[in-house]
């Protein structure tokens, strides 16, 4: 075969397709990410949502549709201002924890001194409480869920 044949026998990609793949190496971390940690538990969630937990060892369920949701908004007193609450707590604490954090990283400057003094300071709290969730989780985690 002729090196004429062989370079029309391959195929060039244009610059939208070197784009495209470029996206979807930069995405593919993520897409990962999402399909090993968020994917399985919310299908889990979901199925749960419709089932009835029958055997905690082995996890066995019995599929009951919506008979859960039927319970919770017409049986149940608690759980809708229990929800309502939740609600708008967040949608006042989420504004308020925002303009809070962006008022402080506008207060400290990179360049000071005690800049990381005051890192430590306010990240502190947040990794002692991730590392105690995840060693509680660690310990907890008994049982397959699918």
């Amino acid at each position: 075969m002729s090196s004429n044949a062989m370079r029309k026998s391959r195929r060039r990609l244009s610059m939208a397709q070197k784009r495209s793949m470029e996206a979807l190496i930069f995405l593919a971390p993520w897409l990962i990410g999402l399909c090993l940690f968020f994917l399985r538990p919310i299908l889990v969630s979901v199925r749960l949502s419709f089932s009835d937990i029958v055997k905690m060892k082995g996890f066995v369920m019995e599929w009951v549709g919506l008979e859960n949701y039927k319970y919770i908004f017409f049986y149940d007193i608690n759980y809708v201002p229990m929800f309502l609450k939740t609600i708008s707590d967040t949608l006042l604490n989420t504004p308020i924890c925002l303009v809070f954090s962006l008022g402080l990283f506008a207060l400290t400057d990179s360049k000071a001194a005690c800049f990381s003094q005051l890192a430590a300071l306010f990240f502190h709290p947040l990794v002692v409480a991730s590392t105690m969730l995840f060693q509680s989780i660690g310990k907890n985690a008994t049982a397959t869920f699918l």
